[in-house]
């Protein structure tokens, strides 16, 4: 007899996404007993280690790692990798099917769920509704492309879910005619946090590397921190090429500076790297939808000092589990944020390792998905 499977989807590689997409697949197998296939692009594989749930497995599908295989992908199905995917659901039928991120193949994934399956959840978590700042050419071009994504995948959705009540604010001003449910979900990680004994001294970029994420004004500090000889070591540990950020650097700065800039950054180096780190840098100049790099250092009790802005500070108690600074901040007003940060990084640190266990923890995953928990009763 063939067995109902949900389906966790990411079909463009993004490191944020495997654990979140872990953290929602292993809690729906353990808490309902449904059994999951993460259906993932190739290039995850290198991140994925160890045993996955026993009644569930991992289909890899696609290649996307960037626009360009996106679209590569998108082609390869429609000429002939739908085949595969066609003889995946009827072997394995779909009860739900849940995106974890964008990519152009997932109206179409949805729509075939729906074929095999007409009552099949479609269920979708939107981490960008729209774009904020200024966005010319690729990048709105990219954009663009994802917005009309979105708009085709809202038709086949049962259920949205977004990270905040702002979130959600913006996607019914876009999407105004879209009337199904939407659920508020912080993004959920799985717990990769690694104890050490290693002193924090540290101040920590990670993640992507681009001007309205603050590479600058870190590297900016890092030059006026070695100018009036502060005595604090910096850390960037990125997937991007960083050569050309770099060269702002003057010796002096470059002699404190710790870079990790690797293809391959796997997550018990990123909790290293923030085990070891006194705060965790995140200076975005416009407002954005959300991040995950604040559960990511709570997880490792590494406060953050964060710009001002909507979709990142939301996610900070002041003086707690972080300082919040002008979206535009001056150097003084960074120096004064690392001062109180090293000052209290006991108490601080305890704060954002229990925000994490309260709010972003995976353990969490029943009092946010219970409506979805309900839905699936009697479908497996």
């Amino acid at each position: 007899m063939k067995r109902p499977h949900a389906y966790v989807i990411s079909l463009k590689f993004s490191p944020v996404h495997k654990t979140l997409s872990f953290a929602f697949g292993k809690q729906l197998s353990h808490v309902e007993g449904t059994p999951v296939c993460y259906l993932l692009s190739h290039a995850y594989e290198w991140l994925i280690s160890g045993p996955i749930e026993s009644n569930s497995f991992i289909r890899y599908f696609g290649y996307s790692n960037s626009v360009r295989s996106m679209l590569i992908d998108f082609v390869a199905f429609l000429l002939w990798r739908w085949l595969a995917l066609w003889q995946l659901f009827k072997d394995n039928p779909p009860i739900c099917v849940y995106f974890q991120n964008p990519h152009p193949l997932n109206p179409l994934v949805a729509l075939l769920a729906k074929v095999i399956n007409r009552q099949c959840k479609v269920v979708v978590y939107i981490h960008e509704v729209t774009s904020y700042g200024v966005q010319r050419g690729f990048i709105a071009l990219y954009m663009r492309l994802v917005a009309l994504v979105q708009r085709i995948l809202l038709r086949l959705t049962d259920d949205v879910v977004v990270s905040s009540e702002s979130v959600k604010e913006v996607l019914c001003q876009v999407y105004p005619g879209y009337q199904k449910p939407i659920h508020i979900v912080p993004l959920l990680f799985e717990d990769f946090s690694k104890q050490t004994a290693e002193p924090r001294q540290y101040l920590t970029y990670l993640g992507r590397v681009d001007d309205n994420r603050g590479i600058q004004i870190f590297l900016d500090f890092a030059n006026y921190c070695a100018a009036i000889s502060f005595d604090i070591k910096f850390q960037i540990v990125t997937r991007d090429d960083i050569s050309i950020y770099l060269a702002t650097l003057s010796d002096e700065a470059k002699e404190r500076l710790l870079v990790i800039n690797q293809p391959e950054i796997s997550d018990a180096t990123i909790a290293e790297a923030l085990q070891r780190s006194i705060a965790c840098m995140i200076l975005y100049k416009y407002e954005i939808m959300q991040s995950g790099v604040p559960p990511v250092a709570y997880m490792n009790g590494t406060p953050v000092l964060v710009s001002s802005v909507r979709g990142l500070m939301e996610d900070v108690i002041p003086n707690q589990t972080g300082v919040i600074v002008h979206s535009n901040p001056r150097m003084e007003d960074l120096l004064e944020g690392v001062k109180f940060i090293r000052a209290n990084i006991e108490a601080m640190s305890g704060h954002c390792r229990q925000l994490f266990l309260d709010k972003f923890s995976e353990a969490n995953w029943s009092r946010y998905y219970g409506w979805l928990l309900d839905q699936l009763k009697g479908k497996r």
